[in-house]
């Protein structure tokens, strides 16, 4: 086989697994719609914002840890 129809079959191959998974009835779309739904209800705002303060927490915690190791008392 030479080097052009090796390409023609892999491609063929991708578009052949990767058209079934982003049909509106696929895997890859339910995923983003449950996502959605989950993220706009009061559970999911509220776990997003933990999530975010968590993180901005994470990080001072670690520029005040860096601060007082600069500048020992």
């Amino acid at each position: 086989m030479n080097r052009k129809r090796i390409i023609r079959k892999v491609e063929m191959k991708f578009w052949d697994t990767v058209t079934p998974l982003m049909d509106t009835s696929g895997p890859i779309l339910k995923t983003k719609k449950a996502i959605y739904k989950t993220l706009h209800s009061k559970t999911g705002f509220l776990a997003s914002l933990l999530f975010v303060w968590s993180a901005v927490g994470f990080v001072s915690g670690l520029l005040i840890g860096k601060l007082i190791s600069i500048f020992p008392l």
